[in-house]
C-alpha cells in the first residue's frame, strides 16, 4: 500500500532526516514539503496527505497538530514545544493520531523505558536530569529532557542544560541513593542519522494505527 507523506518543517535538519528516513522506505513517499512561509491549512484543501511528519517550531507545533487532527490525519510529532496541557487536548479533545516522539533515537527510547523500573528498585532520595546539545539547539531544556522528567515525576524547572559544540545529543540521570551513593546513566546520540530507523517505526506505527502515543518507548 502506497503511503503519502508531508513534512512541515522541511528546511530544518530534522527535515532534511525525515526526507532521508522518508525515501529509503518502500511504500512510503514524501508528496509535500511545508515551510515556515507556507499556510498548512490551505495546502490541506490540495493535497490530503496519508500521514504528517510535524517537525516545525514550538510557536507552530500545537495549531499544526490541531489543524491536522480535524482533518484526521496521522501525526509524528518530532517537535518538542508541546507543554502538558497541549499534549492533553491533543490526546483527549481532538483524538489526534499518531505518536509524539521527543526523541527518534532507538537508544533513547530503550534508556526511558528503563527509568521508572530503576527507581523502583533502588532507594532514590533524589533525581538530576543533565542535557548536552550542540549550541544551535534552539529549546532549552531539551523535549528529551522534559520527557525524561515526566516520566520521573521531576520538576522540569530543575533540569541542567548545557551548550557546547563538542556534543550533538547527550543525557545523564543522576540518581542519588539513600546509602550516600550516586548511579548515573547517560545516553549519547553522535549525529541525526541515529533518528533514521526510530523515525521509520514511528511513521509507520502512524498510518496502522489509531491511537495516540507518547514516546518512541510505547510503540517498539
Amino acid at each position: 500500500m502506497y503511503h503519502s507523506v508531508m513534512i512541515i518543517g522541511a528546511n530544518g535538519r530534522m527535515g532534511q532526516t525525515a526526507k532521508k528516513a522518508i525515501n529509503a522506505m518502500d511504500g512510503f513517499n514524501v508528496t509535500s514539503l511545508i515551510t515556515r512561509h507556507d499556510d498548512l491549512e490551505s495546502h490541506l484543501t490540495q493535497n490530503t496527505p496519508s500521514l504528517a511528519i510535524e517537525l516545525s517550531g514550538h510557536e507552530t507545533v500545537f495549531d499544526h497538530c490541531r489543524i491536522l487532527s480535524e482533518h484526521s490525519i496521522p501525526i509524528v510529532i518530532g517537535s518538542s514545544g508541546l507543554d502538558n496541557d497541549q499534549i492533553d487536548v491533543l490526546a483527549n479533545q481532538l483524538k489526534c493520531k499518531g505518536v509524539l516522539v521527543p526523541n527518534f533515537s532507538l537508544a533513547v527510547a530503550q534508556f526511558s523505558s528503563v527509568l521508572s523500573s530503576f527507581v523502583k528498585a533502588h532507594n532514590v532520595s533524589d533525581i538530576k536530569i543533565i542535557e548536552y546539545h550542540h549550541t544551535d539547539k534552539k529549546d532549552s531544556p531539551s523535549g528529551t529532557a522534559k520527557h525524561i522528567a515526566r516520566i520521573l515525576k521531576v520538576d522540569e524547572d530543575l533540569i541542567l542544560s548545557v551548550r557546547d559544540d563538542k556534543y550533538h545529543a547527550r543525557h545523564d540521570v543522576v540518581f542519588i541513593l539513600e546509602d550516600n551513593e550516586t548511579i548515573t546513566l547517560s545516553v549519547e546520540s553522535k549525529d541525526r542519522d541515529a533518528y533514521i530507523t526510530g523515525l521509520q517505526k514511528a511513521c509507520r506505527y502512524g498510518v496502522t494505527n489509531k491511537t495516540f502515543k507518547i514516546g518512541l518507548e510505547s510503540i517498539i
